[in-house]
Parts: C-alpha cells; structure tokens; sequence
C-alpha cells in the first residue's frame, strides 16, 4: 500500500550475506538491517525498492558496494551495477599506508559517486 507523500531514503553498506557464505555469517554473527522484518514490513508498507550496486562504476574510488532503499524509481537503472578498480589491491595498500590524518581527508572525497547516481536519475 502507498502512501502519498512519504519520501524515504536510506543508503548503507551491503548485507554481508549477499557476498558471503551463510556458514561465515552464522558463525560470525554479521548483523544487517536489510535481512530485519522491519526492514521487509517498511518496504512493503510503503512501496520502497531495495537497489544493491558498487558505487565505482559512477565515480567513488574504490568498489564501496552499497545497498539503498527509496521510493524513487529513477535510480533503478544502477540496481546490480558492478565494478571495482582495476588497481584495487594497490589503493587498499595505499589507504592502509596513511596516517589516520590522512585517511580522514582521502574519505572526504568517497561521497564522489552521488554525483553519478544524479546523473542517472
């Protein structure tokens, strides 16, 4: 059932169990709001779309596989969207090189992607 004028929005790291083993996430406990019932009844109460993508392909530096559940269906041509670095294992070493200083300043360049996803919006 949709509501008229409800706009939701939420962007968060993927569910742990879409890339790894159920034994793995049993055995480690891995959380997610996406697996909750309240996640399931908020989605079905008011028409929300999950879209699971790597945010690269639209301009973040590293993978960043995400998962994001709205109302607006503009964003669904980037639902299954996939791609890392060709380079990934040589800026992960780099990123664990920095000093915390400068990791704080190399993740305000992260939120780049969104500038992608409005475009496909």
């Amino acid at each position: 059932m949709k509501k008229e004028g409800l706009q939701f929005a939420l962007e968060q790291p993927e569910d742990s169990a879409r890339y790894r083993s159920p034994q793995d996430i049993h055995e480690n406990g891995y959380f997610s709001f996406c697996r909750t019932q309240e996640r399931k009844d908020l989605e079905a109460k008011y028409d929300i779309t999950q879209i699971h993508m790597d945010q690269h392909p639209i301009g973040a530096q590293e993978a960043q596989t995400n998962y994001n559940s709205h109302q607006h269906r503009g964003a669904l041509p980037v639902n299954g969207l996939r791609g890392e670095p060709d380079d990934k294992s040589r800026a992960t070493e780099a990123f664990r090189s920095m000093t915390l200083q400068q990791r704080i300043q190399e993740s305000k360049t992260w939120s780049s992607w969104v500038e992608g996803l409005t475009a496909v919006i």
